[in-house]
């Protein structure tokens, strides 16, 4: 395989499972959840040589916080209902609308959001039951694009590789840097515990790094064609 297109890979690769460990740690606790699984895994992307993020600021509050207090999972729970579902009012709604449409559920940046999925011809799973703009779904379309991506790579062709490519960064641009901040200022206000800051604020760096690397890295696969 070619070198160019093998770092390629490697970097997609990165993205998709940082992307993949965000929309899980975000999601709402299964009675399986581990701490220290999650951890081992976000120690293992912050050490993976394609991309070098250094997520030590994010791995040590939670090392810290579950040193200090025992970990509950019930806790824990209670935790993401109350940044993050309700039945009460949130005081971090998970939802791009919300901070960028003047407060407004399922405002006009859901409905872009939905079309920007249909465009790429995903659809949102039928036990999903929340907005399209939901910070779990705009973690696990840029995963499901970056896939698609690896795919295309891996068997050559290269034209719908770049189409992925473009596709991501537009989404980036658009919508999941847009709000991600905001969002990360609401939960870290409001939490209890370090879980859910340290996830979106890492988040938020892989956006911000991949924003970066595919804004520099546009001409990279120009060199090639599809087979």
């Amino acid at each position: 395989m070619d070198q160019i297109i093998k770092a390629e890979l490697n970097k997609t690769a990165f993205f998709h499972d940082a992307y993949t460990w965000a929309a899980l740690i975000l999601s709402h606790p299964q009675d399986d959840f581990s701490v220290d699984e999650a951890l081992k895994y976000l120690e293992e992307l912050g050490s993976n040589p394609a991309i070098k993020i250094d997520f030590s600021e994010e791995i040590e509050p939670i090392r810290s916080f579950y040193t200090t207090n025992r970990f509950d999972l019930l806790e824990l729970k209670k935790e993401h209902s109350y940044l993050f579902i309700g039945p009460f009012s949130l005081p971090s709604p998970p939802y791009e609308s919300y901070y960028r449409n003047g407060g407004v559920v399922q405002g006009e940046s859901s409905i872009r959001v939905e079309r920007f999925y249909q465009k790429m011809g995903m659809e949102i799973a039928s036990d999903f039951n929340d907005t399209p703009d939901h910070i779990i779904l705009e973690a696990e379309f840029m995963a499901g694009l970056c896939e698609l991506e690896i795919s295309a790579l891996r068997t050559g062709h290269l034209e719908q590789a770049r189409y992925l490519r473009s596709a991501q960064k537009e989404f980036l641009d658009s919508h999941l840097v847009q709000w991600i901040k905001t969002f990360r200022l609401a939960v870290e206000k409001s939490a209890g515990e370090a879980l859910y800051p340290a996830a979106v604020k890492v988040l938020e760096k892989v956006a911000a790094e991949h924003q970066k690397i595919l804004a520099v890295d546009e001409a990279l696969l120009s060199s090639g064609g599809d087979s």
